[in-house]
């Protein structure tokens, strides 16, 4: 398992500018404001309408990884003899990669 800021985290709720003037939202632990950022959601010059879902989808990254990893468990204990489309097969192995890559890189 990898070690992170326990969630949930929360991004803030107005844009901030960064040292070279680009909007920035910041994305905090559960603890809020007062004790520092986990992270800084950021867009490119130009793609400012990317911000906000930028900071959504860090602010959920905990919980998404969290439950990941619950159905891996759920479906590494699922009957080997019950069969599934390969479309589902191809995303149970991209998310066990996903899980894998917020794991150890």
């Amino acid at each position: 398992m990898s070690e992170h800021t326990e969630g949930p985290w929360i991004a803030g709720k107005e844009i901030q500018l960064d040292d070279d003037g680009i909007q920035t939202v910041p994305i905090f632990g559960p603890e809020g404001p007062g004790f520092g950022r986990v992270g800084t959601a950021y867009a490119e010059i130009g793609r400012d309408n990317e911000l906000w879902p930028n900071a959504r989808l860090q602010a959920a990254a905990t919980e998404l990884y969290e439950k990941g990893r619950e159905l891996l468990l759920a479906l590494e204990t699922y009957d080997p003899d019950i069969q599934v489309s390969l479309a589902t097969a191809e995303a149970f192995i991209k998310l066990r990669e996903a899980i894998v890559k917020a794991e150890t890189t």
